[in-house]
């Protein structure tokens, strides 16, 4: 999925600068916490994933996709709106 994620938002310039890391016992909310704690300098972030296990403070930065369709136009203009808004 990964590969389609980058596809798709290239033509929109907005860079992908990493993932976070897998921690077996802990939801993605918490994998995601843990590297917006290490990464301070982050300013805008949107979270793409096709799992709802997030952190309810993460909601808001949060864009579902499915594994059938991937990243369709709606989630990313979602993406979009996310990123445009400050922290």
């Amino acid at each position: 999925m990964i590969r389609r994620v980058f596809k798709e938002i290239n033509g929109f310039n907005f860079p992908i600068i990493d993932k976070t890391l897998s921690l077996d016992d802990k939801c993605r909310g918490e994998e995601i916490k843990h590297w917006l704690e290490n990464n301070k300098h982050v300013e805008r972030f949107v979270i793409i994933d096709d799992d709802s296990d997030m952190l309810e403070e993460q909601r808001i930065f949060f864009v579902k996709t499915t594994p059938e369709f991937g990243l369709t136009k709606p989630e990313i203009l979602s993406i979009i709106n996310i990123l445009n808004k400050t922290r």
